[in-house]
């Protein structure tokens, strides 16, 4: 169907497209048509696996920071200053790229803009304890300086 898209360009309408698209779908051999289901299952369930991975990596490097939050609030931190902020810095770094790569993976076909970052800070929020240490305005705060 891409191929056909790329060739047809924008000379159709999507009404046009769709009823062309659907009738392609009518002649393509049952074995074809599994074949591209089986396919679709496959690429599916990779996603789904994808998507918790990613999620897990984010609320691992969340905990680890705020871990480290709580070491040098008691004051137990066996680093020195800078390399506690250094630490820090290092771990909101990996956390952004995380959360770029989980946009990529789960809505790449949205704009990003802020109420994507809330759909992912709420994807975290529900499968973690981090809404009690990450506040939302933190999260954007560090996106929109890195």
């Amino acid at each position: 169907m891409l191929e056909f898209a790329r060739n047809v360009g924008n000379n159709m309408t999507m009404k046009e497209f769709s009823k062309e698209v659907s009738q392609l779908w009518k002649n393509t051999p049952e074995s074809k048509k599994d074949e591209y289901k089986r396919k679709y299952e496959i690429n599916r369930e990779i996603s789904k696996n994808s998507k918790s991975m990613l999620i897990q990596e984010i609320i691992d490097l969340f905990n680890r920071l705020s871990q480290l939050l709580i070491a040098i609030i008691n004051d137990s931190s066996e680093m020195s200053y800078y390399e506690n902020i250094s630490t820090i810095l290092n771990l909101k770094i990996r956390i952004m790229i995380k959360v770029e790569e989980y946009i990529d993976n789960v809505f790449q076909f949205e704009e990003k803009s802020t109420e994507l970052l809330l759909k992912v800070y709420y994807d975290i929020y529900e499968k973690s304890f981090i809404n009690n240490l990450i506040l939302f305005n933190d999260f954007m705060e560090w996106y929109l300086k890195l």
